[in-house]
């Protein structure tokens, strides 16, 4: 277990019906024909503060009743998105959330992603283009292999590379086609964007520090180069 004043990380182990969920959607979700499908090494369940789990469920069921989603139909997918790693988180035993700077995973985890949020609407804001096509807004990935494209270790000597499975709360979807780079929320009656510039992979952007959650942290073992 790895405990924080307001997050915890629960290890699940291989067979457990958690476990086999998130692997079957990451294998399912795979769509990177050229390079093989990599292997899942170990898994944790991340669970929230209360203030931030009260907050996504007001605001996804906020969402449900403006958007008119009947009782049964979901109201939140599962998305894919990496973080850039500079500590060895997930690793091994003691596990810690680091303060590091230059780590982009910890934060993410510690506050829900809204760090991430922060950092993309800093760039936006800042005019610079890169890592921003659609905007101030937090990128998710409906392929697991898009957001393993991304995951990254600053630091050396880790066999793994983390990927975060993502509670996600999109209710209506804008459809861009060209990059906005300094949108900062869809537009009047959408909830968030999908968007897929010039023929790239599609991506879902959502605006709201509400719409998503880190899920669970996925540990990957390194492709043999």
């Amino acid at each position: 277990m790895i405990h924080n004043d307001i997050c915890l990380l629960i290890r699940v182990p291989k067979g457990h019906v958690f476990y086999e969920n998130v692997r079957k959607a990451f294998t399912r979700k795979w769509k990177d024909k050229e390079k093989d499908l990599p292997a899942i090494a170990k898994m944790y369940l991340i669970t929230w503060s209360s203030q931030q789990r009260s907050s996504f469920q007001r605001y996804r069921e906020k969402v449900a009743m403006m958007r008119n989603i009947a009782k049964g139909k979901l109201k939140e997918i599962k998305c894919f998105r990496s973080e850039k790693r500079a500590c060895n988180l997930g690793d091994k035993k003691p596990y810690r959330l680091c303060n590091m700077p230059s780590c982009h995973l910890c934060p993410a985890i510690l506050t829900g992603f809204k760090s991430s949020l922060d950092y993309k609407r800093q760039v936006a804001k800042s005019g610079k283009e890169t890592g921003v096509r659609f905007g101030g807004g937090l990128y998710m990935s409906p392929t697991s292999n898009k957001a393993f494209h991304y995951a990254i270790n600053l630091s050396e000597g880790s066999a793994y590379l983390a990927v975060l499975v993502t509670r996600t709360v999109l209710g209506n979807m804008q459809n861009l086609q060209n990059e906005e780079h300094h949108r900062f929320s869809p537009d009047a009656g959408y909830d968030s964007v999908q968007a897929r510039a010039e023929g790239g992979p599609l991506e879902f952007v959502t605006y709201h520090e509400d719409a998503v959650r880190p899920a669970y942290l996925v540990m990957i073992k390194k492709p043999k180069v």
